[in-house]
Order: structure tokens, then sequence, then C-alpha cells
């Protein structure tokens, strides 16, 4: 009987995660990035609409892995500070578990450094991260008996994170008290401005996580305490800043922006590119933008004022080959721009192989596609060989078969049927 039971358990136990379940393993994604060619005449906001809107389509695409150049270009010279996220991340998860083993001074030692650290890297984390440091932190707190400070903390969350949910599924049921009552505090607390600029300016603006606009910018109506302030602008690092509003005061705060160290190469290579844009294959630098930020597809997106709208024009590239794979091109109204554009990442990848196709239409050959298997790797050729070989086996065994002999002791149809069996 427990034979039996460990059979059924194994055949009804999912295959691991080391065993695929059958079929062709998931193709990995391509790689994508937008690069805008900006025109003096079409306003920042609208091209930052532009590309977050086309990001949002890419992103949507399951074959595709979209990152934004700063994101790219981040990666290539080693500017995203991953041993801060890591370091950061392990004191979170160890003061979790120390939280949750009742060990609270170690438990706050923990959670402080991971609060600490996360704030730091806030541009490059999900910033529920940094909320869920803070709401254990709270915690751990009270289970201190520090009653003061769990407040406090409850109520700092809750200043810049005004739509965080206290997690009763990870955090003792028993203090969502303690956070509805700093919640209270938070909508009662004096509400004040912020002036946000940048060094250069023209950055996307974020308050908690939350687009404002283009630098300079403002905006009001915030809750007194501290708030994260993150920016980012094409060719240049991210960065953070707190902000301490102040009720019915404004408050000025200007960040000065690094350029990352590898944004001429790009700009260079760009300038190349852009007079061959709409031919069939763009100019060989694009190869620059290949091994730079290690994609195999690029989106180039031009626009230009047309009365009273905005034609966008997009091209789609393979960098593996150089070779134009779709154009689109849209006509929009300067307001809601965003709205407008939700179908354009889609059109320019209808039809369109995601491999790389070599064409060559000098010699008119048909079309090549690297990195697929030659023929005689493959499955269905060797079927093809088998079958043909079998056939030709098939035909002279069954007309020897029944074909009569051609002397009597038969030895002649011995010494053929060998024969036969002897050909390749």
């Amino acid at each position: 009987m427990r034979r039996v039971l460990c059979a059924l358990l194994l055949a009804a136990a999912p295959a691991s995660a080391d065993e695929p379940a059958g079929g062709p393993p998931p193709e990995p994604p391509v790689k994508v990035t937008i690069f805008l060619l900006p025109h003096p005449d079409v306003p920042e906001e609208i091209t930052v609409q532009l590309v977050k809107s086309l990001e949002a389509g890419l992103k949507k695409n399951p074959r595709l892995e979209y990152k934004d150049l700063d994101a790219r270009l981040a990666d290539f010279a080693q500017e995203v500070p991953q041993a801060e996220i890591d370091a950061a991340r392990a004191a979170l998860k160890d003061g979790q578990e120390a939280l949750l083993n009742l060990d609270v001074p170690k438990a706050i030692q923990k959670l402080q450094e991971a609060e600490g650290g996360l704030a730091k890297v806030l541009p490059y984390i999900k910033k529920q991260e940094l909320a869920d440091a803070m709401a254990s932190l709270a915690v751990a707190y009270y289970e201190g008996g520090d009653k003061k400070s769990g407040r406090d903390e409850f109520v700092k969350l809750l200043t810049w994170r005004n739509d965080y949910l206290y997690p009763v599924d990870k955090l003792p049921p028993k203090y969502q008290a303690m956070f509805d009552d700093a919640q209270r505090i938070v909508d009662k607390a004096g509400r004040g401005a912020l002036e946000i600029a940048s060094e250069p300016m023209g950055a996307q603006a974020y308050i908690d996580g939350k687009s404002i606009g283009i630098t300079p910018c403002s905006v009001d109506q915030q809750p007194a305490g501290e708030h994260f302030i993150t920016l980012k602008k094409e060719g240049y690092k991210k960065a953070v800043a707190s902000a301490m509003v102040v009720g019915k005061k404004s408050i000025k705060v200007t960040v000065e922006l690094a350029q990352s160290d590898k944004y001429l190469l790009v700009t260079q290579a760009i300038e190349k590119v852009a007079p061959t844009l709409g031919k069939d294959f763009c100019d060989p630098d694009s190869d620059n933008l290949k091994s730079v930020l290690f994609i195999e597809h690029a989106v180039f997106v031009k626009a230009h004022p047309v009365a009273d709208a905005v034609e966008i024009e997009a091209w789609l590239y393979d960098l593996r080959t150089r070779a134009r794979l779709s154009r689109v091109v849209k006509s929009i109204g300067k307001d809601k721009a965003e709205a407008q554009l939700e179908s354009l990442a889609g059109n320019l990848y209808l039809n369109v192989s995601y491999e790389p196709v070599l064409v060559k239409p000098k010699d008119n050959l048909p079309v090549q596609q690297i990195g697929r298997k030659p023929i005689y790797k493959t499955w269905w050729f060797w079927t093809g060989v088998a079958a043909i070989a079998a056939a030709a086996v098939a035909v002279p065994v069954a007309i020897v078969e029944t074909r009569k002999p051609s002397c009597p002791d038969g030895s002649g149809c011995l010494q053929i049927s060998a024969g036969l069996r002897l050909l390749p």
C-alpha cells in the first residue's frame, strides 16, 4: 500500500524546474531600446509622453526585454550600485527573520540598516521594498515597547507612501490599529509645496515614485514631512534626494545630475545612423549601439510639428543585420499624446520576425536566418532520410519476394537477397 501511495504522489507531483514539462524551451527575449531624435519645435513634455507610451507598449510584448537608454548605459558602465542594493536587501531579509523570531534588538538594527540603504538606491529598486522595511521597523519598535518610535515610523512611511496598505499577511494584525492611527495623523498634517530644479534642466521628476513633470516643476498639497525626489534624464545617471515639506511653505530643491560615462559613444553612433533611417539598412555605426548596449533591436523615433498636431515617425531596425524591419507614421494632437500612441508599439511589430534575418538581394537568394541549426542537425531532415531509405529498400525486397526463382534449387535467389542486404 505504501508503494502505491508513493507512486501516486510522484505521479501527481509537478515536474521540477530543471526538467521541462515538454515542448520546446521558450525563446530568449529580444533586447530592445528606444532612441529619440528630438526636434527643437516639439515641447519636451510631448516627447516624454511619447517615449513613455512606447515604453509601455513594448513592455507588454512577452517576446521583448525592454530597458530605457539610461538603464542600458548603467548596465554597460556598471553604474548600478548592485553591491549596495544587495547589502540593503540582505539587511531587510535578516531584519524580518529576526522580527519573526522575536529577536527584537537584532530586528531593529538590521531594519534601520535596510531603510537607510534602500533609500540611497531608491531609483534602482521598487519603492515597495523601502516601504516594507519601514513598516517592519515600526512593528519592531512596538514589539520592543517603544510605542513613540513605532508611531513615528508609521507616520514617516505614510507621509511619502500614503496609499500603502498594512500587510496583515506578513506582520502581526494587532498593529493594524496603530497603523490606522498614523494614517489619521498624516491626513490631518499641514500641507506644503516643493519646487524642483535640476542641473541640467529638462529631467523627468518624480515625487515618491509619482511623475510630476519636467524640471523645473513644482507640486503642492504634500503632507508635511520627508519625501523622496527621483530624477532621470537621457544620458545622465539617475539621482535621488530627500526633501522635508513644511506646512504652508514652498521648499525649493535643486539636484545636480552626473552624465553617464558612455553616453558620448551612443550620441556619436546616433548622429551617424540618423541620415540612413528609412533605408533598407542603417549605417554600420549602429554596430556601436549593439556592442555598447547589448541590444538586438532599436526603435528610432522622430517627432516634428505639423499645424496643430505632431507627426511621429518610428523605425524598427534589427542591429544584428542592420536591416529595417518596419516603419510606422502617426499624427497626434498635442493634447493627450500618450493616449493616442497606445497602439504604435504594437504596430511596429506586426508581421515582424524576431530572428535575425540576413537578406542578400544581389544574389536573389532565399532569406537565411542566423543562429538556426544546420539542416543536417534537424530531426525532420533525418526523419525524411530514414523514410526515403526505408522506401528504397522496401521496393526491391517486395520484387524479390514475389518473383519466382530462376533456378530449381533457389540458390540464385539467395544470392540476390544477400546482394540486396549488402547495398548501402
